[in-house]
This record gives C-alpha cells, structure tokens and sequence, in this order.
C-alpha cells in the first residue's frame, strides 16, 4: 500500500485577517517563521516570504486613484484624517469648522515619558503644498508648545522650500497623496475608499450627539 503524505495546508487561517488587518497578517507570517525556522524545509520558507510580499503588494502599497480625495468635501477630508489617526492609536478630534488657528485635528497619545500632542493640518488640494503653510503651522506648534504638527494634503508633493524647510524643522511633518495612500491602506484597510461614507455619517451622528449634550 502507498501511503501519500497530505499537502501541508499551512496557516491558511490567516486570510480571515484580510483585507482589513494585512499588517497584522503579516506579523503573524514573520512570527511564525522566526519561531519555526529552524524546522522549516526551504519551500516553505520560501512560501511565506513570497506570501509576505503579495500580501505588501496587495494591501499595503496600492494605489488608489486620488479622486477617491480630491472629490470630497474639505470637511469629509479632515473626518477622514480623524479617523485615521484614531486607527494609529490616537485620541483624535475635530476641531471647529471655522477658526481652527491653522489646526483641524488635535491628536494625542500617552508615551511612558509622556503625552505626545500633535496639531494637524488637512489641505485637500490639487497643486503642491508651498512652505507658507509649514511655516504657519509651526509657529503654532511653537506657540502652543505641543509635539509637532503635521501637514496633510492630497497633493502628489510639496514644494522645495517646504519641503527644506520641514528637514530643518523637525517639528513639522509633511504627507502628501503616496504616503498618506500608504497609511490609509495600512491603519483602515485596502478597501477605506468604500468606508468614506460611513465616516461621514459616524462624524454626523456624533456631532449630533454632542449638541444635544450641550443644550
């Protein structure tokens, strides 16, 4: 009698975490290699390095049209942005529709040294970001003696100077339309375009909320 030996079905499990959660996929694959390396032969190592990659590729480093951004509302923009940063573990809020003082969200995150605060700036524009804008958000940040502040746009870039001067002022971050593809893709999953409405309506009832509180 032969006896065929099963294909090894290996982690498969771990698709349940896609798309929403491909970094958290990936950890797993990097987890499972490094604790099983030594026994693994050369194919299957090979299998989840390639799965690591598709999975970067697919999820992570897609490119969406930025007409997904630009067509919305400057208002749907920043809940968006609120949103993000919620993801990436902070406690994030809107601030007024007029008046910000340069800011749109206040973010914050406690640290073991401290409480990390930082002010955000959303530029939903098509032409890149001059450093008239860094240089005014700095000197809020300045005033206001918080972390840093960042400048967020759906511009493909900033200019030169802005850029040089963001390189010489480390309290000020820029990212334009690639990075912030990037970590939307990472922090509210490959398929965020589908979700934008549904951000729109969470800010809409939340807001409604919070009126109500206050009359």
């Amino acid at each position: 009698m032969i006896h065929c030996k099963r294909p090894w079905e290996g982690i498969t499990w771990v698709l349940d975490l896609l798309p929403e959660k491909a970094m958290e996929a990936i950890a797993v694959l990097e987890t499972y290699y490094y604790t099983h390396a030594g026994l693994m032969p050369d194919g299957r190592t090979y299998g989840l390095f390639d799965a690591i990659s598709i999975i970067r590729a697919k999820y992570l480093e897609h490119v969406h049209p930025r007409e997904y951004l630009t067509n919305l509302k400057p208002r749907e923009f920043e809940v968006l942005i609120e949103n993000l940063y919620k993801a990436m573990g902070y406690s994030a809020k809107l601030t007024g529709k007029t008046r910000d003082g340069g800011k749109d969200i206040i973010a914050q995150k406690k640290h073991p040294g401290g409480v990390e605060k930082i002010l955000i700036e959303c530029k939903r524009y098509d032409g890149n970001i001059g450093v008239k804008f860094a240089r005014e958000l700095y000197g809020i940040v300045e005033s206001e003696g918080v972390t840093k502040g960042v400048l967020i746009t759906t511009a493909i870039s900033f200019t030169k100077p802005a850029r040089e001067f963001a390189h010489k002022n480390h309290r000020i971050e820029l990212i334009a339309y690639s990075e912030l593809n990037r970590l939307l893709n990472r922090y509210l999953g490959q398929n965020w375009p589908v979700k934008l409405n549904d951000f729109t309506m969470e800010n809409r009832i939340s807001t409604s909320r919070e009126n109500m509180q206050n009359c």
